[in-house]
């Protein structure tokens, strides 16, 4: 069967590693199968334009994108009612900006999956968690807690891999607790409260200017 059988009409087929040197095949497989005015290439990532008159054709609306009232698939829906309640210790004494990324891999878990996880921390800089809605508290020593040493392996992938490094804790907690996490946002989740809101600024109380200002951070890390 040729590869665009497996295509709706209209639709796009895109092939990644075209014209690696350390997989020639594959470019030249992709050029015995399409017509050369059809390729476009993009360095190692190769698209299948559809054929000149070619209209799309609607697709139906697969299981993932019929959502019920809630929000969930039906079939999400039906995993998440059937789950025993998880507890989680999540622990990780990494720098400020590691801790930012955990915060976004814990909303994005408990949006993805509410009701089915009890998640608390251990970490450095618990400032970043105050006020945070997706915390529950989980005692040390209960048996039913699951302590969970974070990591993000796919920073060690960052030169070669299409990845920010907000995705790699999701990742890591993905395959360590076996669901699917989905993100939700691009930016770390730290809550301030109405309180802290109403405050003046550090500048205005020692200055006693109330305007607007920049902060220039020059210098950074080596690693």
């Amino acid at each position: 069967m040729r590869p665009e059988a497996a295509v709706n009409p209209g639709g796009l087929l895109i092939f990644h590693d075209y014209g690696q040197p350390s997989w020639p095949a594959i470019k030249t497989a992709i050029d015995a199968n399409f017509p050369k005015d059809r390729i476009r290439s993009f360095k190692t990532l190769c698209v299948i334009e559809p054929a000149a008159g070619e209209k799309q054709e609607p697709r139906p609306p697969s299981d993932h994108a019929k959502r019920n009232e809630n929000g969930f698939s039906r079939r999400r829906e039906a995993l998440r009612t059937s789950r025993p309640l998880r507890k989680l210790i999540l622990k990780n004494w990494l720098s400020p900006g590691d801790i930012l990324m955990l915060t976004a891999a814990v909303r994005d878990l408990q949006l993805t999956h509410p009701g089915e996880f009890l998640t608390d921390v251990r970490t450095s800089c618990p400032a970043l968690w105050e006020n945070n809605p997706y915390l529950t508290r989980v005692e040390d020593n209960d048996p039913d807690a699951e302590h969970i040493q974070c990591e993000y392996p796919l920073i060690n992938c960052s030169n070669q891999l299409p990845y920010h490094v907000i995705h790699g804790f999701r990742l890591f907690l993905e395959e360590k607790l076996g669901v699917d996490i989905e993100p939700h946002a691009s930016t770390g989740d730290v809550h301030i409260s109405n309180v802290e809101k109403s405050w003046m600024s550090q500048v205005e109380e020692a200055q006693g200017l109330g305007t607007r200002f920049w902060i220039i951070v020059s210098g950074g890390k080596y690693d």
